[in-house]
C-alpha cells in the first residue's frame, strides 16, 4: 500500500512539473511572438502574466530537482513547505499596486521572483536538512548492528 502511495506522489510532482513548465513556456512564446501587444492591457501584463511567467520558471526548476530526490521529501515539502510559501508570496503579491515603479517600488513580478528564490532557498535548506538527517540515521543504525 505505502508503494503505490509514494509512486503517486512522484507522479504529481511530475504532471506538477510538466504544468507549471508548459504555463510559464506558453507565456514565454505568447509574450514573444507578440499576441499581447494589442490584445493584453497594463493590468493584465503587469498585475497576471509578468508574474505567472517569472513564478513558474522557478516552480519548474524545484519541481524539477525534486522529481530527482526521494518521494518521501517531495511528500513532506508538498504539505508543509508549499502551502505556506505560496499563501506568504500571493499576499505580498496582491499587496503590491499594478501601476508601481520607480526606483525602490517593487513590481509584481520582481516580488514574485523574490518570493520563489526565497522558496528554492527554503527547499535547498529543507533538502539538505531531511539528507544529512537520513545519513546520520542510517550510520546510527549501521553501529548498532
Amino acid at each position: 500500500m505505502k508503494k503505490v502511495i509514494f509512486e503517486k506522489y512522484k507522479t504529481i510532482n511530475i504532471i506538477l512539473c510538466l504544468a507549471v513548465g508548459a504555463l510559464a513556456l506558453g507565456i514565454h512564446f505568447f509574450i514573444s511572438l507578440g499576441y499581447c501587444m494589442d490584445i493584453c492591457s497594463l493590468e493584465l501584463k503587469r498585475g497576471i502574466i509578468n508574474p505567472i511567467y517569472f513564478g513558474g520558471k522557478w516552480l519548474f526548476l524545484i519541481l524539477a530537482v525534486l522529481a530527482l530526490l526521494p518521494v518521501r521529501i517531495f511528500k513532506k515539502w508538498f504539505f508543509f513547505i508549499l502551502p505556506p510559501s505560496l499563501i506568504i508570496i500571493s499576499v505580498s503579491v496582491a499587496n503590491v499596486s499594478v501601476y508601481s515603479s520607480g526606483f525602490f517600488s517593487s513590481t509584481r513580478s520582481s516580488k514574485t521572483e523574490t518570493g520563489m528564490i526565497i522558496l528554492a532557498l527554503i527547499t535547498a535548506l529543507f533538502v539538505l536538512g531531511h539528507l544529512v538527517y537520513d545519513v546520520t540515521k542510517w550510520a546510527a543504525n549501521k553501529k548498532k548492528v
